[in-house]
């Protein structure tokens, strides 16, 4: 079976129902996946890289295995990429739900991947305004999605949930859709989700779920102008009620981006540097801004108005 991701074409024998399939290879990258086809170890290297999660556990564990990487979700599954990420493989840990291995897959690992071809790829939500694509940037439960699906149901269509590829091969940046699909938690549906959405279950460990019905939502399938980065930040103590938008200045966007991008091997010195210089360029653009609210669902038509009028005064 062959899917669409970005502009890579999935080569799979297990199904991936959250991407759209196609009859043939699109000329993009293709990428070949192996589900459960290599023999689990434990290196005996100590792993180069740790993420951990919001209790200070070890989440994943990436390690050098031969030529390639393991990337080890404690108690889950494993994954192999290959040096040039054109082959990845899987092993799920035994009785992990299959919906929990596609998510590591879709929005874990692919994502660090396409950062071995030196993209610049962002931990951020995105929608297409008439000016063009607009960007959130944030940790985990800062709001990403919650603000794109509030934008969405304002009319604009989304462009990607979590993950954003950055293209900058032209004279200006361009926004790339990652699949259509936007993860939320269950009292953002409840607020936002419109009649009845049709949701399926994001993963055993969280209670968040996926909207990524056509009918729901509107998304965007093409590639458009990014005209605007918003990092998200907490209002300050004196205003804690306001919307504040800041342009931020060139160290500033330089930090913000860094911040957000996907990063499989930090030691590989060559495709750090090569990095460096694609967030450098991203952040001399002065689309960086920075975008404070109160995180209260009640606040989300002023930040859309704020927003709007923001975009249409510097559009």
């Amino acid at each position: 079976m062959l899917y669409q991701l970005c502009d890579l074409t999935l080569s799979t024998t297990t199904p991936l129902p959250e991407l759209p399939r196609v009859v043939r290879e699109n000329g993009g990258t293709p990428v070949r996946l192996e589900f459960g086809l290599y023999r689990a170890h434990r290196p005996r290297v100590e792993p180069f890289h740790k993420w951990l999660d919001d209790d200070g556990h070890v989440w994943a564990e990436f390690f050098r295995h031969g030529p390639d990487y393991l990337v080890r979700f404690t108690g889950m599954a494993d994954f192999v990429v290959s040096r040039t990420a054109e082959r990845i493989g899987c092993r799920p840990r035994p009785g992990i739900a299959r919906a929990t291995v596609r998510h590591l897959l879709l929005d874990q690992v692919l994502p660090l991947a396409q950062s071995v071809w030196g993209k610049l790829v962002l931990h951020a939500s995105a929608v297409l305004s008439p000016w063009g694509a607009i960007a959130f940037l944030g940790t985990s439960g800062e709001g990403k999605s919650t603000l794109a699906l509030a934008l969405a149901r304002e009319g604009l269509p989304l462009v990607t949930d979590d993950y954003l590829i950055v293209d900058d091969a032209g004279p200006s940046l361009v926004a790339v859709p990652a699949y259509p699909g936007v993860r939320l938690w269950p009292d953002t549906v409840s607020a936002l989700g419109g009649d009845r959405p049709r949701l399926s279950k994001v993963a055993h460990y969280t209670e968040k779920v996926r909207m990524g019905d056509a009918r729901d939502l509107s998304f965007c399938s093409a590639a458009a102008p990014l005209r605007r980065v918003f990092a998200l930040a907490e209002p300050d103590g004196g205003a804690a009620g306001a919307v504040h938008i800041e342009s931020l200045p060139e160290s500033g966007a330089f930090e913000e981006l860094m911040k957000s991008a996907f990063v499989l091997d930090p030691m590989d010195a060559p495709r750090t540097a090569e990095l460096f210089g694609r967030v450098a360029r991203a952040a001399r653009s002065k689309l960086v801004y920075k975008l404070s609210f109160p995180r209260d669902f009640s606040a989300l038509p002023a930040v859309c108005e704020k927003l709007f009028r923001h975009l249409r005064e510097k559009g």
